[in-house]
Protein backbone atom coordinates (compact mmCIF):
# COMPACT_ATOMS: atom_id res chain seq x y z
CA UNK A 1 0.00 0.00 0.00
CA UNK A 2 1.51 3.21 -1.15
CA UNK A 3 1.68 6.34 1.14
CA UNK A 4 -0.81 8.02 -1.17
CA UNK A 5 -3.14 5.32 -0.50
CA UNK A 6 -2.82 5.24 3.28
CA UNK A 7 -3.79 8.53 2.97
CA UNK A 8 -6.51 8.37 1.18
CA UNK A 9 -7.93 5.56 3.80
CA UNK A 10 -7.98 8.60 6.44
CA UNK A 11 -9.05 10.94 4.89
CA UNK A 12 -12.19 9.46 3.12
CA UNK A 13 -14.00 9.79 6.15
CA UNK A 14 -12.77 12.93 7.61
CA UNK A 15 -11.65 10.81 10.35
CA UNK A 16 -10.07 11.52 13.76
CA UNK A 17 -7.78 8.88 15.88
CA UNK A 18 -8.31 7.34 19.55
CA UNK A 19 -6.91 4.24 20.85
CA UNK A 20 -8.11 0.83 20.76
CA UNK A 21 -10.77 0.14 22.87
CA UNK A 22 -12.46 3.94 22.79
CA UNK A 23 -15.07 2.44 19.78
CA UNK A 24 -18.69 2.32 21.75
CA UNK A 25 -21.94 0.65 21.15
CA UNK A 26 -23.99 1.47 17.79
CA UNK A 27 -27.62 0.57 18.97
CA UNK A 28 -30.08 -1.14 16.18
CA UNK A 29 -31.02 0.75 13.16
CA UNK A 30 -35.03 0.86 12.88
CA UNK A 31 -36.54 0.35 9.92
CA UNK A 32 -40.28 0.82 9.22
CA UNK A 33 -41.08 -2.53 7.31
CA UNK A 34 -42.33 -5.42 9.16
CA UNK A 35 -39.67 -7.20 11.36
CA UNK A 36 -37.24 -4.55 10.75
CA UNK A 37 -36.11 -5.17 7.89
CA UNK A 38 -34.82 -2.50 5.51
CA UNK A 39 -36.91 -3.57 2.50
CA UNK A 40 -39.62 -6.27 1.81
CA UNK A 41 -38.29 -9.58 0.83
CA UNK A 42 -35.10 -8.95 1.26
CA UNK A 43 -32.27 -11.36 1.65
CA UNK A 44 -33.75 -13.74 -0.10
CA UNK A 45 -31.23 -16.28 -2.07
CA UNK A 46 -31.81 -20.53 -2.27
CA UNK A 47 -27.67 -20.47 -2.80
CA UNK A 48 -28.10 -23.04 -5.63
CA UNK A 49 -25.32 -23.25 -8.31
CA UNK A 50 -27.32 -22.23 -10.93
CA UNK A 51 -28.71 -19.11 -9.54
CA UNK A 52 -26.92 -16.03 -9.41
CA UNK A 53 -28.29 -13.87 -6.33
CA UNK A 54 -30.65 -11.12 -8.04
CA UNK A 55 -28.90 -8.33 -5.74
CA UNK A 56 -25.76 -9.13 -7.31
CA UNK A 57 -25.68 -5.74 -9.74
CA UNK A 58 -23.60 -4.23 -11.76
CA UNK A 59 -23.55 -0.47 -12.86
CA UNK A 60 -22.04 -0.09 -16.51
CA UNK A 61 -21.28 2.91 -18.24
CA UNK A 62 -19.92 3.07 -21.71
CA UNK A 63 -17.53 -0.24 -20.61
CA UNK A 64 -16.67 0.68 -17.14
CA UNK A 65 -17.88 -1.21 -15.26
CA UNK A 66 -18.62 -1.38 -11.13
CA UNK A 67 -19.62 -4.25 -8.69
CA UNK A 68 -22.54 -3.41 -7.16
CA UNK A 69 -25.32 -4.92 -4.35
CA UNK A 70 -29.01 -3.74 -4.26
CA UNK A 71 -30.54 -2.62 -1.47
CA UNK A 72 -33.60 -1.66 -2.14
CA UNK A 73 -35.90 -1.99 -5.47
CA UNK A 74 -34.42 1.46 -6.67
CA UNK A 75 -31.25 1.51 -5.04
CA UNK A 76 -27.57 0.59 -5.79
CA UNK A 77 -24.43 0.45 -3.08
CA UNK A 78 -21.37 0.35 -4.52
CA UNK A 79 -17.50 0.28 -2.86
CA UNK A 80 -14.75 2.02 -4.71
CA UNK A 81 -16.16 3.23 -8.18
CA UNK A 82 -15.30 5.81 -10.59
CA UNK A 83 -18.83 6.55 -12.05
CA UNK A 84 -20.02 9.33 -10.97
CA UNK A 85 -22.44 12.39 -11.48
CA UNK A 86 -21.11 13.81 -13.74
CA UNK A 87 -21.45 11.17 -16.36
CA UNK A 88 -24.56 11.32 -15.70
CA UNK A 89 -25.14 14.66 -16.62
CA UNK A 90 -23.43 14.24 -19.41
CA UNK A 91 -26.80 12.92 -20.98
CA UNK A 92 -25.26 9.34 -21.61
CA UNK A 93 -27.05 6.21 -20.68
CA UNK A 94 -25.50 4.48 -17.46
CA UNK A 95 -27.44 1.10 -17.26
CA UNK A 96 -27.82 -1.37 -14.22
CA UNK A 97 -27.70 -5.08 -14.87
CA UNK A 98 -28.37 -7.85 -12.14
CA UNK A 99 -27.99 -11.61 -11.18
CA UNK A 100 -26.87 -13.83 -13.98
CA UNK A 101 -27.08 -10.85 -16.44
CA UNK A 102 -24.56 -9.35 -13.90
CA UNK A 103 -21.38 -11.49 -15.78
CA UNK A 104 -19.94 -10.00 -18.93
CA UNK A 105 -20.60 -13.13 -20.81
CA UNK A 106 -24.57 -13.55 -19.92
CA UNK A 107 -25.11 -9.92 -20.02
CA UNK A 108 -23.77 -9.71 -23.76
CA UNK A 109 -25.49 -13.50 -24.80
CA UNK A 110 -28.72 -13.78 -23.14
CA UNK A 111 -31.30 -12.18 -25.07
CA UNK A 112 -33.07 -11.79 -21.64
CA UNK A 113 -30.51 -9.76 -20.24
CA UNK A 114 -31.19 -6.88 -23.57
CA UNK A 115 -35.04 -6.67 -21.73
CA UNK A 116 -34.08 -7.01 -17.95
CA UNK A 117 -32.01 -3.60 -17.72
CA UNK A 118 -32.20 -0.66 -15.87
CA UNK A 119 -30.97 2.96 -15.99
CA UNK A 120 -29.09 4.97 -13.30
CA UNK A 121 -31.43 8.27 -12.50
CA UNK A 122 -28.86 9.78 -9.71
CA UNK A 123 -25.45 9.20 -8.22
CA UNK A 124 -24.87 10.09 -4.27
CA UNK A 125 -21.27 9.80 -3.08
CA UNK A 126 -20.64 9.73 1.21
CA UNK A 127 -17.08 9.64 0.08
CA UNK A 128 -14.74 7.52 -2.78
CA UNK A 129 -15.50 4.34 -0.79
CA UNK A 130 -19.45 4.45 -0.51
CA UNK A 131 -21.42 5.72 -3.32
CA UNK A 132 -25.76 5.00 -3.84
CA UNK A 133 -26.98 4.95 -7.64
CA UNK A 134 -30.68 5.23 -7.43
CA UNK A 135 -31.99 3.61 -10.70
CA UNK A 136 -35.85 2.74 -11.91
CA UNK A 137 -38.07 0.37 -10.20
CA UNK A 138 -36.21 -2.57 -10.95
CA UNK A 139 -39.06 -5.05 -9.34
CA UNK A 140 -40.88 -3.57 -12.58
CA UNK A 141 -38.72 -5.24 -14.53
CA UNK A 142 -37.76 -8.29 -12.71
CA UNK A 143 -40.68 -9.05 -10.58
CA UNK A 144 -38.08 -11.74 -9.04
CA UNK A 145 -35.70 -9.53 -7.69
CA UNK A 146 -34.68 -9.46 -4.18
CA UNK A 147 -32.42 -6.78 -2.41
CA UNK A 148 -29.97 -7.83 0.45
CA UNK A 149 -31.30 -6.74 3.84
CA UNK A 150 -29.22 -3.77 5.48
CA UNK A 151 -28.23 -4.89 8.50
CA UNK A 152 -30.63 -4.34 11.25
CA UNK A 153 -28.90 -4.87 14.83
CA UNK A 154 -26.28 -3.66 16.95
CA UNK A 155 -22.35 -4.52 17.36
CA UNK A 156 -22.70 -6.22 20.64
CA UNK A 157 -22.09 -9.68 19.04
CA UNK A 158 -19.10 -8.90 16.58
CA UNK A 159 -16.45 -10.15 18.55
CA UNK A 160 -18.47 -12.66 21.03
CA UNK A 161 -17.98 -15.70 18.60
CA UNK A 162 -21.50 -16.58 18.36
CA UNK A 163 -23.14 -18.05 15.66
CA UNK A 164 -25.23 -14.73 14.94
CA UNK A 165 -21.62 -12.93 14.66
CA UNK A 166 -20.29 -15.06 11.92
CA UNK A 167 -19.71 -13.13 8.33
CA UNK A 168 -19.26 -14.07 5.12
CA UNK A 169 -16.85 -12.57 2.65
CA UNK A 170 -18.97 -11.77 -0.87
CA UNK A 171 -17.51 -12.31 -3.75
CA UNK A 172 -18.59 -11.71 -6.73
CA UNK A 173 -16.41 -14.57 -8.45
CA UNK A 174 -16.79 -16.33 -4.91
CA UNK A 175 -17.28 -19.67 -6.31
CA UNK A 176 -14.72 -19.79 -8.99
CA UNK A 177 -11.98 -18.90 -6.63
CA UNK A 178 -13.10 -21.77 -4.01
CA UNK A 179 -13.33 -24.39 -6.55
CA UNK A 180 -11.35 -23.49 -9.53
CA UNK A 181 -11.64 -22.11 -12.98
CA UNK A 182 -10.62 -23.16 -15.90
CA UNK A 183 -9.81 -19.74 -18.00
CA UNK A 184 -8.83 -21.67 -21.74
CA UNK A 185 -12.39 -23.44 -21.48
CA UNK A 186 -14.27 -21.01 -19.29
CA UNK A 187 -15.68 -23.70 -17.37
CA UNK A 188 -15.77 -23.91 -13.47
CA UNK A 189 -13.97 -27.09 -12.09
CA UNK A 190 -15.96 -28.73 -8.98
CA UNK A 191 -18.81 -26.57 -9.01
CA UNK A 192 -20.96 -27.30 -5.76
CA UNK A 193 -24.73 -27.79 -5.68
CA UNK A 194 -24.99 -25.40 -3.03
CA UNK A 195 -22.65 -22.22 -3.64
CA UNK A 196 -23.31 -20.80 -0.35
CA UNK A 197 -20.83 -23.14 0.55
CA UNK A 198 -18.57 -20.85 -1.02
CA UNK A 199 -19.23 -18.98 1.50
CA UNK A 200 -15.67 -17.96 2.94
CA UNK A 201 -16.93 -17.68 6.73
CA UNK A 202 -14.51 -14.94 9.26
CA UNK A 203 -15.34 -13.44 12.36
CA UNK A 204 -14.91 -9.63 13.24
CA UNK A 205 -11.98 -9.33 15.66
CA UNK A 206 -10.57 -6.58 17.45
CA UNK A 207 -9.12 -3.69 14.88
CA UNK A 208 -5.54 -3.80 16.39
CA UNK A 209 -5.10 -7.23 13.85
CA UNK A 210 -5.46 -5.41 10.63
CA UNK A 211 -3.16 -2.45 12.31
CA UNK A 212 0.79 -2.74 13.21
CA UNK A 213 -0.16 0.35 15.47
CA UNK A 214 -2.71 0.87 18.54
CA UNK A 215 -4.86 3.29 16.46
CA UNK A 216 -8.10 2.99 14.69
CA UNK A 217 -10.41 4.96 12.75
CA UNK A 218 -13.58 6.57 15.05
CA UNK A 219 -16.31 8.68 14.42
CA UNK A 220 -17.00 11.38 16.36
CA UNK A 221 -18.68 9.72 19.25
CA UNK A 222 -15.57 7.71 19.39
CA UNK A 223 -16.83 4.52 17.35
CA UNK A 224 -15.37 2.60 14.96
CA UNK A 225 -16.04 3.32 11.49
CA UNK A 226 -13.76 0.13 10.00
CA UNK A 227 -13.96 -3.55 11.26
CA UNK A 228 -11.02 -5.90 10.83
CA UNK A 229 -12.50 -9.59 9.70
CA UNK A 230 -10.34 -12.96 11.08
CA UNK A 231 -8.56 -15.28 9.06
CA UNK A 232 -10.91 -17.87 7.07
CA UNK A 233 -12.76 -20.07 8.99
CA UNK A 234 -11.91 -24.14 8.20
CA UNK A 235 -11.06 -24.66 4.47
CA UNK A 236 -11.61 -21.82 3.28
CA UNK A 237 -8.95 -19.73 2.33
CA UNK A 238 -10.35 -16.56 0.08
CA UNK A 239 -8.88 -13.45 1.21
CA UNK A 240 -10.70 -11.03 -0.80
CA UNK A 241 -14.27 -10.09 -1.04
CA UNK A 242 -16.32 -6.97 -2.26
CA UNK A 243 -18.75 -7.28 0.82
CA UNK A 244 -19.09 -8.74 4.23
CA UNK A 245 -22.85 -10.54 4.65
CA UNK A 246 -24.18 -11.92 7.59
CA UNK A 247 -27.01 -14.70 7.91
CA UNK A 248 -29.73 -14.61 10.04
CA UNK A 249 -32.50 -16.24 10.28
CA UNK A 250 -32.87 -17.23 7.06
CA UNK A 251 -31.90 -13.96 5.19
CA UNK A 252 -28.73 -12.34 4.15
CA UNK A 253 -27.71 -8.93 5.66
CA UNK A 254 -25.26 -6.49 4.33
CA UNK A 255 -22.86 -5.01 6.70
CA UNK A 256 -19.28 -3.70 5.23
CA UNK A 257 -17.99 -2.51 2.09
CA UNK A 258 -14.30 -3.80 1.17
CA UNK A 259 -11.43 -0.99 1.78
CA UNK A 260 -8.69 -2.83 1.24
CA UNK A 261 -6.42 -6.11 2.34
CA UNK A 262 -2.82 -5.45 3.17
CA UNK A 263 -0.07 -7.09 3.67
CA UNK A 264 3.06 -6.59 6.28
CA UNK A 265 5.31 -4.79 4.19
CA UNK A 266 2.17 -2.12 4.36
CA UNK A 267 2.46 -1.59 8.08
CA UNK A 268 -0.46 -3.64 8.48
CA UNK A 269 -0.93 -7.13 8.91
CA UNK A 270 -1.20 -10.68 7.84
CA UNK A 271 -2.74 -10.64 4.43
CA UNK A 272 -5.43 -13.00 6.03
CA UNK A 273 -6.84 -10.28 7.92
CA UNK A 274 -9.23 -7.42 6.05
CA UNK A 275 -10.37 -4.31 6.46
CA UNK A 276 -14.17 -3.35 6.01
CA UNK A 277 -16.11 0.07 5.62
CA UNK A 278 -18.39 -0.58 8.60
CA UNK A 279 -22.26 0.33 7.24
CA UNK A 280 -23.79 0.28 10.80
CA UNK A 281 -22.39 3.77 11.29
CA UNK A 282 -23.73 5.00 8.07
CA UNK A 283 -27.27 3.01 8.26
CA UNK A 284 -29.12 6.68 8.75
CA UNK A 285 -27.35 7.78 6.06
CA UNK A 286 -27.64 5.13 3.13
CA UNK A 287 -31.70 5.09 4.51
CA UNK A 288 -32.09 8.28 4.17
CA UNK A 289 -31.41 8.81 0.59
CA UNK A 290 -32.29 5.34 -0.60
CA UNK A 291 -35.59 5.25 -1.86
CA UNK A 292 -37.67 2.34 -0.71
CA UNK A 293 -35.75 2.45 2.70
CA UNK A 294 -36.41 4.24 5.94
CA UNK A 295 -34.58 4.45 9.66
CA UNK A 296 -35.10 6.37 12.29
CA UNK A 297 -32.25 8.88 13.38
CA UNK A 298 -29.95 7.63 16.38
CA UNK A 299 -31.57 8.86 19.04
CA UNK A 300 -29.50 11.13 21.72
CA UNK A 301 -28.52 10.09 24.74
CA UNK A 302 -30.98 12.08 27.54
CA UNK A 303 -29.71 15.08 29.41
CA UNK A 304 -29.01 14.77 33.44
CA UNK A 305 -32.43 15.69 34.42
CA UNK A 306 -31.78 19.24 36.61
CA UNK A 307 -32.81 19.33 40.12
CA UNK A 308 -35.97 22.30 40.55
CA UNK A 309 -35.25 24.04 43.95
CA UNK A 310 -38.43 24.65 44.98
CA UNK A 311 -39.89 21.61 47.59
CA UNK A 312 -40.82 19.16 45.64
CA UNK A 313 -38.91 19.20 42.90
CA UNK A 314 -41.08 22.07 41.20
CA UNK A 315 -40.40 24.76 38.76
CA UNK A 316 -43.04 27.40 40.57
CA UNK A 317 -45.28 27.45 43.52
CA UNK A 318 -48.15 25.64 43.71
CA UNK A 319 -47.70 25.28 39.89
CA UNK A 320 -50.49 23.21 37.97
CA UNK A 321 -53.01 23.10 40.55
CA UNK A 322 -56.50 24.27 38.87
CA UNK A 323 -59.27 26.07 40.97
CA UNK A 324 -60.51 24.74 43.38
CA UNK A 325 -63.98 24.10 41.69
CA UNK A 326 -62.17 22.42 38.84
CA UNK A 327 -60.02 20.58 40.89
CA UNK A 328 -62.29 17.44 41.02
CA UNK A 329 -62.25 17.73 37.20
CA UNK A 330 -58.93 16.89 36.93
CA UNK A 331 -58.84 14.13 38.36
CA UNK A 332 -61.57 12.64 35.20
CA UNK A 333 -58.56 12.38 33.08
CA UNK A 334 -56.67 9.10 32.72
CA UNK A 335 -53.53 8.52 32.55
CA UNK A 336 -54.21 4.51 31.31
CA UNK A 337 -53.60 4.10 27.34
CA UNK A 338 -56.81 1.70 27.40
CA UNK A 339 -58.99 4.62 25.86
CA UNK A 340 -61.35 4.20 23.60
CA UNK A 341 -59.55 5.76 20.34
CA UNK A 342 -62.45 6.22 18.03
CA UNK A 343 -64.46 8.57 20.72
CA UNK A 344 -61.03 10.91 21.19
CA UNK A 345 -60.36 13.42 18.43
CA UNK A 346 -57.87 16.43 18.54
CA UNK A 347 -58.24 20.08 19.44
CA UNK A 348 -58.98 20.59 15.67
CA UNK A 349 -62.11 18.51 15.39
CA UNK A 350 -62.41 18.17 19.23
CA UNK A 351 -65.05 19.05 22.35
CA UNK A 352 -65.13 22.08 24.41
CA UNK A 353 -63.22 22.58 27.46
CA UNK A 354 -64.40 23.21 30.73
CA UNK A 355 -64.71 26.88 31.64
CA UNK A 356 -61.54 27.60 33.98
CA UNK A 357 -60.11 24.43 32.69
CA UNK A 358 -56.86 25.77 31.89
CA UNK A 359 -55.95 28.01 33.52
CA UNK A 360 -52.54 28.27 32.14
CA UNK A 361 -53.77 28.52 28.45
CA UNK A 362 -52.49 32.07 26.88
CA UNK A 363 -54.21 33.34 23.50
CA UNK A 364 -51.13 34.89 21.24
CA UNK A 365 -52.89 37.21 19.56
CA UNK A 366 -51.07 39.09 16.36
CA UNK A 367 -52.77 42.18 15.49
CA UNK A 368 -51.15 42.70 12.42
CA UNK A 369 -52.44 39.80 10.72
CA UNK A 370 -55.20 38.55 12.84
CA UNK A 371 -53.16 34.86 13.26
CA UNK A 372 -54.03 33.04 16.80
CA UNK A 373 -51.63 30.88 18.22
CA UNK A 374 -51.67 29.31 21.81
CA UNK A 375 -49.13 29.87 24.92
CA UNK A 376 -48.48 28.14 28.40
CA UNK A 377 -48.09 30.70 31.73
CA UNK A 378 -45.35 29.04 33.44
CA UNK A 379 -44.21 31.75 35.88
CA UNK A 380 -45.95 35.50 36.38
CA UNK A 381 -44.03 37.03 33.83
CA UNK A 382 -43.72 34.47 31.65
CA UNK A 383 -45.31 32.74 28.64
CA UNK A 384 -44.23 29.35 26.93
CA UNK A 385 -44.78 29.29 23.19
CA UNK A 386 -43.40 27.69 19.70
CA UNK A 387 -40.86 30.42 17.84
CA UNK A 388 -43.11 30.72 14.71
CA UNK A 389 -45.31 31.98 16.50
CA UNK A 390 -43.33 35.21 17.21
CA UNK A 391 -40.45 35.26 14.44
CA UNK A 392 -40.26 38.42 13.23
CA UNK A 393 -42.46 40.26 15.24
CA UNK A 394 -42.00 42.82 17.50
CA UNK A 395 -43.20 43.04 21.27
CA UNK A 396 -46.29 45.46 20.42
CA UNK A 397 -47.55 43.44 17.42
CA UNK A 398 -49.18 40.82 20.05
CA UNK A 399 -51.87 40.80 22.42
CA UNK A 400 -51.83 37.72 24.78
CA UNK A 401 -54.83 37.11 26.85
CA UNK A 402 -54.97 34.58 30.00
CA UNK A 403 -57.97 33.63 31.74
CA UNK A 404 -60.21 33.74 28.17
CA UNK A 405 -62.37 30.90 27.53
CA UNK A 406 -64.90 32.01 24.65
CA UNK A 407 -63.48 33.92 22.14
CA UNK A 408 -66.54 36.13 21.49
CA UNK A 409 -67.07 37.54 25.12
CA UNK A 410 -64.21 40.21 25.12
CA UNK A 411 -64.92 41.42 28.85
CA UNK A 412 -64.96 38.48 30.99
CA UNK A 413 -64.26 38.66 34.57
CA UNK A 414 -61.00 37.04 35.90
CA UNK A 415 -59.45 37.54 32.08
CA UNK A 416 -56.06 39.60 31.52
CA UNK A 417 -54.46 40.85 28.75
CA UNK A 418 -50.81 42.12 28.51
CA UNK A 419 -48.24 43.04 26.17
CA UNK A 420 -44.58 41.67 26.05
CA UNK A 421 -41.64 43.35 26.97
CA UNK A 422 -39.32 41.10 25.35
CA UNK A 423 -39.78 37.85 22.98
CA UNK A 424 -36.81 35.24 23.28
CA UNK A 425 -36.35 32.70 20.64
CA UNK A 426 -34.66 29.41 20.97
CA UNK A 427 -30.51 30.47 18.78
CA UNK A 428 -30.93 27.64 17.45
CA UNK A 429 -34.37 28.22 15.60
CA UNK A 430 -34.84 29.82 11.95
CA UNK A 431 -37.55 31.01 9.90
CA UNK A 432 -39.86 28.42 8.13
CA UNK A 433 -37.43 25.55 10.01
CA UNK A 434 -39.10 23.05 12.27
CA UNK A 435 -36.72 22.22 15.19
CA UNK A 436 -35.82 24.20 18.40
CA UNK A 437 -39.23 25.45 17.74
CA UNK A 438 -39.69 27.48 21.38
CA UNK A 439 -39.73 31.00 22.37
CA UNK A 440 -40.57 33.08 25.91
CA UNK A 441 -43.00 35.65 25.67
CA UNK A 442 -41.96 38.18 28.63
CA UNK A 443 -43.56 40.89 30.58
CA UNK A 444 -42.55 43.51 32.27
CA UNK A 445 -45.35 43.69 34.43
CA UNK A 446 -46.57 40.24 36.39
CA UNK A 447 -49.91 38.57 35.98
CA UNK A 448 -52.13 38.24 39.05
CA UNK A 449 -52.66 34.77 39.84
CA UNK A 450 -56.02 34.22 40.53
CA UNK A 451 -58.16 31.29 40.56
CA UNK A 452 -58.53 31.85 36.85
CA UNK A 453 -54.98 32.68 35.78
CA UNK A 454 -52.26 30.12 37.30
CA UNK A 455 -49.03 28.76 35.79
CA UNK A 456 -48.50 25.01 35.13
CA UNK A 457 -45.45 23.19 36.21
CA UNK A 458 -42.32 22.52 33.85
CA UNK A 459 -41.42 18.52 33.52
CA UNK A 460 -39.25 17.43 36.46
CA UNK A 461 -38.36 14.08 35.94
CA UNK A 462 -36.89 11.15 33.75
CA UNK A 463 -37.02 12.90 30.02
CA UNK A 464 -37.09 9.72 27.89
CA UNK A 465 -39.83 9.67 25.91
CA UNK A 466 -39.99 5.87 26.71
CA UNK A 467 -41.13 6.94 30.15
CA UNK A 468 -44.37 8.70 28.69
CA UNK A 469 -44.95 6.13 25.76
CA UNK A 470 -48.79 5.04 25.79
CA UNK A 471 -49.81 7.76 28.44
CA UNK A 472 -52.54 10.45 27.28
CA UNK A 473 -51.92 14.29 27.08
CA UNK A 474 -54.45 17.16 27.04
CA UNK A 475 -54.33 19.50 24.56
CA UNK A 476 -55.74 22.70 24.17
CA UNK A 477 -56.49 24.90 21.31
CA UNK A 478 -58.46 27.78 19.44
CA UNK A 479 -57.54 25.99 16.02
CA UNK A 480 -59.64 25.69 13.38
CA UNK A 481 -63.00 23.31 13.54
CA UNK A 482 -64.87 20.97 11.43
CA UNK A 483 -66.06 23.52 9.68
CA UNK A 484 -62.40 25.14 8.56
CA UNK A 485 -63.11 28.53 11.27
CA UNK A 486 -61.96 29.30 14.20
CA UNK A 487 -64.13 28.33 17.86
CA UNK A 488 -65.37 30.64 19.96
CA UNK A 489 -64.93 27.73 22.96
CA UNK A 490 -61.54 26.80 23.78
CA UNK A 491 -61.27 22.95 22.67
CA UNK A 492 -59.24 20.18 24.07
CA UNK A 493 -58.54 16.91 23.75
CA UNK A 494 -57.16 13.43 25.09
CA UNK A 495 -53.97 12.25 23.12
CA UNK A 496 -51.86 9.04 23.12
CA UNK A 497 -48.78 9.90 22.91
CA UNK A 498 -46.53 7.61 20.71
CA UNK A 499 -43.10 6.29 20.26
CA UNK A 500 -40.71 7.21 17.90
CA UNK A 501 -40.88 4.15 16.13
CA UNK A 502 -44.73 4.13 16.08
CA UNK A 503 -44.92 7.67 14.79
CA UNK A 504 -42.36 6.81 11.60
CA UNK A 505 -44.88 4.11 10.83
CA UNK A 506 -47.83 6.19 10.63
CA UNK A 507 -46.45 8.13 7.48
CA UNK A 508 -43.19 7.65 6.67
CA UNK A 509 -42.47 10.35 3.83
CA UNK A 510 -43.92 13.01 6.16
CA UNK A 511 -42.58 11.83 9.99
CA UNK A 512 -39.11 11.06 8.34
CA UNK A 513 -38.78 14.77 7.26
CA UNK A 514 -40.30 16.21 10.52
CA UNK A 515 -39.58 14.06 13.52
CA UNK A 516 -36.02 14.29 15.22
CA UNK A 517 -35.51 12.63 18.78
CA UNK A 518 -34.81 15.02 21.36
CA UNK A 519 -36.14 18.09 19.74
CA UNK A 520 -40.01 16.93 19.40
CA UNK A 521 -42.54 13.96 19.14
CA UNK A 522 -46.11 12.94 18.11
CA UNK A 523 -49.41 12.28 19.70
CA UNK A 524 -52.58 11.66 18.76
CA UNK A 525 -54.57 8.73 16.84
CA UNK A 526 -55.70 8.05 13.43
CA UNK A 527 -59.48 8.20 13.34
CA UNK A 528 -59.98 11.96 12.30
CA UNK A 529 -58.10 13.70 14.69
CA UNK A 530 -55.31 16.41 13.59
CA UNK A 531 -53.87 19.72 14.66
CA UNK A 532 -54.78 22.88 12.84
CA UNK A 533 -53.51 26.34 12.25
CA UNK A 534 -54.47 27.73 15.30
CA UNK A 535 -53.39 25.38 17.88
CA UNK A 536 -49.76 26.52 17.53
CA UNK A 537 -47.88 26.92 20.73
CA UNK A 538 -50.74 25.40 23.17
CA UNK A 539 -49.51 22.83 25.98
CA UNK A 540 -49.57 19.06 25.59
CA UNK A 541 -49.99 18.32 29.50
CA UNK A 542 -49.68 15.08 31.60
CA UNK A 543 -51.28 15.11 34.91
CA UNK A 544 -49.79 13.38 38.08
CA UNK A 545 -49.57 13.58 41.53
CA UNK A 546 -52.92 16.12 41.14
CA UNK A 547 -50.81 18.66 39.09
CA UNK A 548 -50.31 19.30 35.97
CA UNK A 549 -46.90 19.71 34.32
CA UNK A 550 -46.64 20.06 30.31
CA UNK A 551 -44.30 18.28 28.39
CA UNK A 552 -44.99 19.27 24.39
CA UNK A 553 -45.95 22.03 23.20
CA UNK A 554 -48.27 21.68 20.13
CA UNK A 555 -45.93 22.43 16.71
CA UNK A 556 -47.82 21.52 13.54
CA UNK A 557 -50.14 18.28 12.12
CA UNK A 558 -50.26 17.66 8.14
CA UNK A 559 -51.90 19.85 5.97
CA UNK A 560 -52.53 20.66 2.25
CA UNK A 561 -54.17 23.09 0.16
CA UNK A 562 -57.35 22.08 -1.30
CA UNK A 563 -59.98 23.94 -3.21
CA UNK A 564 -63.27 24.28 -1.27
CA UNK A 565 -65.94 25.80 -2.72
CA UNK A 566 -63.72 27.53 -5.20
CA UNK A 567 -61.69 29.20 -2.77
CA UNK A 568 -58.46 27.75 -1.46
CA UNK A 569 -58.76 26.52 2.12
CA UNK A 570 -55.80 24.99 4.10
CA UNK A 571 -57.22 21.35 5.21
CA UNK A 572 -56.02 19.57 8.33
CA UNK A 573 -55.24 16.24 7.81
CA UNK A 574 -55.85 12.63 10.00
CA UNK A 575 -52.93 12.08 10.95
CA UNK A 576 -50.49 12.46 14.17
CA UNK A 577 -49.66 15.42 15.51
CA UNK A 578 -45.77 16.81 16.28
CA UNK A 579 -45.32 18.52 19.85
CA UNK A 580 -41.61 20.26 21.19
CA UNK A 581 -40.35 18.20 23.42
CA UNK A 582 -40.39 20.62 26.61
CA UNK A 583 -38.28 18.47 28.91
CA UNK A 584 -35.36 18.77 26.64
CA UNK A 585 -35.34 22.41 26.63
CA UNK A 586 -34.99 23.03 30.32
CA UNK A 587 -31.90 24.67 30.50
CA UNK A 588 -32.52 27.12 28.34
CA UNK A 589 -36.19 27.89 29.53
CA UNK A 590 -34.74 27.96 33.55
CA UNK A 591 -32.11 30.07 31.74
CA UNK A 592 -34.19 32.83 30.02
CA UNK A 593 -37.46 32.93 32.35
CA UNK A 594 -36.66 36.02 34.80
CA UNK A 595 -38.65 34.81 37.33
CA UNK A 596 -37.52 31.16 37.87
CA UNK A 597 -34.46 29.87 39.23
Amino acid sequence: MTIQEKLRLLVLLGISFCVVNCSAHFPDPIFSKQDNLSSKNCGIWSGNANEEPSWRVVIDYNGLVCEGILISNWTVLTPTCTIEEADLKKGKNISVHWGECAKKNERENLPQCSRKQGRVLSVMEKNPDLKLFITNKLSDIDENIHPICLFNRGNELDTTGSPDSLYFHWNQYLYYEQYGFDYYTRSVIQVPDNRKQALSPRHIVPIENCLNDSKVMVDKNGRNLFLCTSPPVGQFKTSYGNFLVNFHKGKYFLRGLNVNTFNSTDGFNDRKFNIYLDLLPHSEWIARRALDEMVLTLIPMPKPMKELTLAGNLSFPDCGVKSLRQKRDASSYSESSEEIEDATQLVGNGYNAEPEGHPWHAEIFNLLNGNICGGTLISRKTVLTVAHCIFDCEEDDLSVTIGRYDRSQTHVRGMQTKTPSKLVIHPNFTKGGLHSDIGLVIFHDEFELTEHIRPICLWNEDISLDHIDGRLGVVVGYGLDAKRTLPSILQEAKLKIRTNVACYLNGRRFFKKNIKPGDNFCAGYKNGTKLCPGDSGGSLSIKKDDRWFIRGAVAFGKTNISIVEGKKEQICLDSFGIFVDIAYYLDWILANTPDLM
